[in-house]
């Protein structure tokens, strides 16, 4: 398994793993709010995947086994008061690839990527209910910083 920075080549398989995770992430989500996302498609088409791998403000990396994309992670470089930081837009690993180190290995190459664009902070978001996954951002030394609280009205 390598990790390695994605191409223009890979856009069809990091979109199809984007909508994988959109539906895992609806899954996520409790009574309105999860009636209010069950329509929702996917947001990045290949066509904005490639446009944004041509940026130096994206980044998208992917794990490969086999000649196969079994993950990627994506992200940008944001702007906060007086630095800069990477913020992790997207990652996702196919379940049956799960639990072998490899969100590990991405999320390290985004950390590498981003401190060598003089960040000194990676920031992500993740929905309250995914245990899980916050779970395995607090064992790479994430903290929490914020919450966001929804309300229909």
């Amino acid at each position: 398994m390598k990790i390695r920075k994605a191409t223009p080549k890979d856009a069809l398989a990091i979109k199809d793993m984007i909508e994988k995770l959109s539906k895992e992430g609806v899954s996520l989500h409790s009574g309105a709010l999860k009636k209010q996302t069950a329509g929702w498609e996917t947001v990045k088409s290949t066509a904005k995947i490639k446009k944004q791998m041509k940026s130096k403000k994206y980044i998208y990396f992917v794990a490969e086994k086999d000649k196969k994309i079994i993950g990627f992670i994506t992200g940008e470089l944001m702007r906060a008061p007086r630095t800069t930081e990477g913020f992790v837009s997207d990652i996702y690993v196919y379940p049956e690839y799960r639990k072998q180190a490899i969100g590990k290995k991405l999320m390290a190459e985004f950390a590498r990527w981003t401190k060598s664009r003089n960040c000194n902070w990676m920031s992500l978001m993740v929905y309250t209910r995914n245990k899980k996954g916050k779970k395995f951002y607090e064992r790479l030394g994430f903290d929490d910083v914020v919450e966001i609280m929804k309300k229909k009205i």
